[in-house]
């Protein structure tokens, strides 16, 4: 049984390596998931003993990297560990493995406010052909090569396992900023504002015979009629079926290509995207086929149910696109909504018992109230 603990840099600095391997292990974590490559926010961490709120600077890295294998496209060492990150890496990396905890590193790919905000030509671009502020398209090149570096320098730099975020076509809502709009219907905005016309995704969609300037256009007069708040029309659904399937069968190419290329260079680093479906979400609006990529991958980490009482109705919609042969790691959400009381986390770890789930993530440590945390380690029988 597996229980990793997703964390931030900031943890391991402030509280001291050692001290938190110590910690981990006397509640039972058995694996750490360092957020290695991270985008900006703000986080509220109530049991740090330096800060109480830390802000994030935009898109930053906090492994050693290889500055001569990229272009305009690179990452960016954290003002938290200066330019040079491998004392922090390894020093990271000795303390957790002298406690028998495995190093798996969380890397957000292609959601970057800097390199977006930076390279607006490799940037998603709306049917307005307004550019994302925040994620990279997929289907650039040099967007596509920049993820494949970034995570061979991390499997190079001895992480375990990748878990990956962000490797998709990034949705309209989850942005960078304080997110403002006017209207309920989240899931229509969604639909309306996340689809990519990119010069990228333009060209691919033409070549496998996909009317995109159509569907441009169609994007266009539908989300007009949504600001008027009238009934939107019916869509072509063939040709948006055959563009969602191009989308899916780039990012499989990108799971192959890492997969080959660790391969050739005898790296046995393990590959586990992250599947966010939360609140019904589904991974394949965001290009995400998860029997596509089972050839290349190591398993999925499912995020998150809303409630230890819908533990099972998650999982079953999970194996609904998760093959049954395919190893599962069940996520468990340590803050509001998800979790509201410390009675909770018992309850999550009973529920996915009885799933037969028996491999864990939880998130996150440093801005789970400290309750919580020892609710892991009083859970002796799990």
């Amino acid at each position: 049984m597996d229980r990793n603990m997703f964390l931030y840099p900031w943890d391991v600095l402030d509280e001291g390596a050692q001290a938190l391997a110590e910690r981990l292990q006397d509640i039972g974590v058995t694996s750490v998931s360092l957020a290695a490559a991270y985008h900006s926010g703000k986080f509220l961490l109530p049991h740090n003993p330096k800060r109480h709120v830390f802000l994030h600077e935009d898109s930053r890295c906090y492994f050693p990297f290889d500055r001569k294998r990229y272009g305009r496209l690179r990452p960016k060492p954290g003002e938290l560990v200066g330019e040079d990150a491998g004392p922090f890496w390894a020093d990271l990396l000795r303390a957790f493995r002298q406690r028998n905890i495995r190093v798996d590193a969380w890397t957000v790919v292609f959601h970057s406010d800097r390199l977006a905000g930076e390279n607006p030509d490799c940037a998603q671009r709306s049917a307005w052909d307004e550019a994302s502020p925040h994620h990279l398209c997929p289907s650039n090149e040099e967007v596509f090569q920049y993820g494949l570096a970034l995570l061979e320098d991390i499997a190079a730099a001895g992480a375990d396992e990748l878990h990956l975020e962000a490797v998709e076509y990034g949705g309209f809502l989850h942005g960078a900023h304080h997110e403002m709009q006017a209207f309920a219907d989240r899931q229509t905005l969604e639909r309306l504002f996340s689809p990519c016309f990119c010069p990228a995704c333009m060209e691919r969609a033409n070549r496998v015979g996909v009317d995109a300037e159509r569907l441009r256009w169609q994007v266009r007069r539908q989300t007009q009629r949504f600001f008027d708040m009238q009934t939107l029309q019916e869509e072509d659904t063939a040709e948006w079926d055959a563009w969602r399937a191009m989308r899916a069968q780039r990012i499989a190419e990108f799971y192959r290509t890492l997969h080959r290329r660790l391969r050739a260079q005898s790296r046995k680093t393990k590959i586990r995207p992250i599947l966010w479906m939360a609140d019904g979400a589904q991974p394949y609006a965001a290009g995400v086929d998860v029997k596509l990529l089972q050839p290349w991958v190591d398993g999925v980490m499912a995020a998150y149910p809303g409630a230890p009482c819908l533990v099972g109705a998650f999982v079953r919609q999970v194996r609904e696109i998760v093959p049954q042969e395919m190893p599962l790691m069940g996520g468990v959400r340590l803050m509001a909504p998800q979790t509201v009381r410390a009675g909770q986390v018992k309850e999550y770890l009973l529920a996915y018992e009885r799933e037969s789930v028996k491999d864990l993530f939880f998130y996150n440590y440093g801005m789970a109230p400290l309750p919580f945390l020892e609710a892991l380690k009083r859970d002796e029988s799990t």
